[in-house]
């Protein structure tokens, strides 16, 4: 995380969680759980687990600016999720040409019980292998 070029991601006030440089073109479900939002560009989303867990999904840096363009939701606020389902399809091409940085960021709101995330920072397959591992106390 302290590599995203963006003092606000950077200084947690997003949260703590890990940067993914996206070589495909989806966004999946990490867990079962309730959609809580999706921004009206749909570069964003966020996530409830069934046991409280919140979770925010940026996919890329400023690209909000991008108006939804090559953004495609399959999802609306108060949807019921189940992990592994497809949530977002994006253009790669596009994120990288429209946005200040195409990494995808994965966040967990600042919670006092979390002690630790630790990035699994090897070739990720979405839907197969997590992303990061989160230690609370």
């Amino acid at each position: 995380m302290a590599q995203v070029p963006s003092a606000l991601v950077t200084s947690g006030l997003l949260g703590a969680g890990v940067a993914i440089s996206p070589t495909g073109h989806t966004v999946l479900a990490p867990f079962s759980g309730t959609v809580v939002s999706v921004s009206s560009t749909k570069e964003q989303i966020r996530l409830k687990s069934r046991q409280g867990l919140e979770l925010l999904i940026q996919v890329g840096l400023n690209s909000h600016k991008m108006m939804s363009e090559g953004f495609k939701s399959h999802i609306k606020a108060g949807d019921k999720i189940t992990q592994g389902q497809l949530l977002m399809e994006f253009d790669l091409r596009k994120l990288r040409l429209g946005c200040t940085c195409p990494l995808c960021l994965v966040l967990v709101p600042v919670l006092p019980r979390l002690k630790h995330i630790q990035g699994h920072y090897h070739s990720l397959m979405a839907g197969e292998e997590p992303c990061m591992t989160l230690f609370l106390s």
